[in-house]
């Protein structure tokens, strides 16, 4: 497990893109440890270290096979800087944290907090506390009280958006895109935090490509199901990843057909024993089928 790598700094605006484009054109300038990276992508040297770690914990990037420490851009983050270069497409920030709650080795605090924290209102230090009581039972050797409280409090950083919002804070300029996500607020008056379960509009390709991720598939077979109460509940599936009551989840995805008349993903079954019907796929062609709709104009 890792509670690490990001030097304290949240993803940034138009961080992903400087660090994809520098990994496609001198991918040796950011692999090396002799070069300035920093220089090369216009930052300090700690945040060009958080960004060759937010490029491969988000799945953009991937381990160079058989050459330890080296990143190469992987196949999502080929499509992305192709179809998406400066990620303004909102099923891009969704792919990329269902990547983050899904890496339990990788980004083992967000694999937790999505997963297993179940308060809906708290401070930070309960947090904290928390995930160090849940370590006790998992794993001998837990990490230092500061290393968890800085890597919650880079993932509180990342997501929580303040009540009220204030446009005049010089800090706006620095928030991380995660915000727009709006899956959790901080209430600056009282310090706390809140998880957001309301109602989201989530994008059909990255509803399949959570699904695709989170449910085991037989691969013989064009279409897949799972109850809506077990998808509300499964480890790093769409109930956990976007924060969705069961209810919920299942009015989102009767949306998809009535919104296209057809959908890769719908619901079948009987009252009572409601099921999401979905088409088998790779994680990755979710993602090539949104862009390429996307480019037909449909």
């Amino acid at each position: 497990m890792k509670f690490s790598g990001h030097e304290t700094f949240h993803v940034r605006e138009g961080w992903l893109t400087k660090g994809m484009l520098l990994l496609r054109d001198a991918p040796d300038v950011l692999n090396s440890k002799k070069t300035f990276m920093h220089d090369h992508l216009g930052v300090g040297s700690n945040m060009g270290k958080s960004i060759r770690h937010w490029l491969s914990v988000t799945g953009l990037a991937e381990p160079v096979p058989a050459v330890r420490g080296e990143l190469q851009l992987s196949a999502l983050g080929q499509l992305i800087l192709q179809k998406d270069r400066y990620l303004l497409d909102p099923v891009t920030w969704w792919v990329l944290h269902v990547n983050l709650v899904c890496g339990k080795e990788t980004s083992s605090s967000w694999n937790w907090f999505f997963n297993s924290f179940y308060q809906a209102r708290f401070d930070k230090k309960a947090c904290v506390e928390a995930l160090r009581r849940y370590l006790m039972f998992k794993q001998a050797k837990i990490p230092s009280y500061q290393t968890l409280d800085r890597d919650l409090g880079c993932l509180l950083s990342s997501y929580a958006r303040a009540v009220p919002e204030d446009a005049s804070d010089p800090e706006e300029s620095y928030d991380s895109p995660f915000k727009e996500l709006a899956l959790l607020l901080f209430f600056k008056e009282s310090g706390s935090y809140q998880l957001n379960f309301d109602k989201k509009e989530i994008p059909l390709a990255a509803m399949g490509y959570c699904l695709s991720r989170s449910v085991l598939t037989d691969e013989n077979r064009q279409v897949n199901e799972i109850s809506v109460h077990d998808a509300a509940s499964l480890e790093n599936g769409p109930g956990k990843c976007f924060l969705l009551a069961a209810s919920d989840l299942f009015e989102l995805i009767e949306s998809y057909s009535a919104i296209n008349n057809w959908s890769d993903i719908s619901i079948g079954g009987l009252a009572g024993s409601r099921m999401i019907n979905y088409a088998v796929k790779a994680p990755l062609v979710w993602v090539e089928e949104h862009f390429s709709s996307v480019g037909k104009g449909l």
